[in-house]
């Protein structure tokens, strides 16, 4: 299983605790909108996560969840899986190479 929390911080240069502190918050914030979505008598609660869409269906005693990727979500995926190559060590060596460009540019 990947460790998103490491990779997160690695790639974000934050502490592995610092990250870990912002998710361990994330539960919260989803429980609390499906308390807001339950007093205001809705059936769904839908909350945005930045890259995707986790909904809540509440009923019965029963409670159930789905997750909707973001469309740039869902295209990295796709390229991942079409291309058998990650998106993040593009990205990763895309910024590499504009960091050097622009020290290069400010050295001459």
């Amino acid at each position: 299983m990947t460790d998103v929390t490491r990779d997160l911080a690695t790639v974000t240069c934050l502490s592995y605790t610092a990250v870990q502190a912002i998710l361990d918050k994330i539960p919260y914030l989803i429980s609390h909108a499906v308390c807001e979505a339950v007093v205001a008598g809705e059936d769904v609660a839908e909350i945005d996560l930045g890259f995707g869409v986790f909904s809540v269906s509440i009923g019965d005693d029963e409670v159930r969840t789905k997750f909707v990727p973001s469309r740039k979500t869902e295209a990295l995926i796709k390229e991942a899986t079409e291309t058998d190559s990650s998106p993040l060590i593009g990205a990763l060596e895309e910024s590499l190479r504009n960091k050097i460009k622009n020290s290069y540019k400010t050295l001459f």
